[in-house]
């Protein structure tokens, strides 16, 4: 048993119920990433991205690590040339969330690694993690990255 947390858009968020609700899984709370540098929109600034927070049907609630955690996370998104992926989600979110629902020595798994930023700061925190990425280009790309981050060789 665990958290599983998804990021979402506002216009992804009733296809992600659907899905959610048909793999039994069960809203445990929306968290919000708001972001300081915000990019400008034809409506309104995007300054807000959703991470939903989800437990299986059935299975008891973990409580989070650190009960005290907001809901809503401020950071500064990744800066363009400082992305090695286009959804590259900021470290202090990853960090936020990895803390709260995992210990030491736990594992962390992302089905969609993208740059790796989850697998590296899971590493960080003394975390296992097993990351999946379907393009081979940005699976070697993440690879390098988190082994030039934390000077091992370790693989998405």
């Amino acid at each position: 048993s665990g958290h599983c947390y998804i990021f979402a858009g506002l216009y992804d968020t009733e296809e992600l119920l659907v899905a959610a609700r048909e793999a039994e899984l069960v809203i445990c709370n929306m968290l919000a990433m708001k972001k300081n540098n915000a990019i400008m929109n034809r409506y309104y600034m995007k300054t807000l991205e959703y991470i939903w927070m989800f437990k299986r049907k059935g299975d008891r609630a973990k409580i989070i690590n650190f009960p005290s955690t907001k809901d809503v996370i401020d950071v500064s998104i990744v800066r363009k040339k400082d992305k090695i992926h286009p959804t590259q989600k900021p470290a202090k979110v990853l960090e936020e969330i990895i803390r709260n629902s995992s210990k030491e020595g736990e594992l962390v798994f992302d089905p969609f690694a993208g740059s790796g930023s989850t697998c590296l700061e899971a590493k960080k925190l003394g975390r296992n993690y097993i990351g999946f990425e379907i393009d081979p280009v940005m699976a070697e790309k993440a690879n390098n990255w988190i082994n030039n981050q934390i000077g091992v060789a370790h693989n998405v």
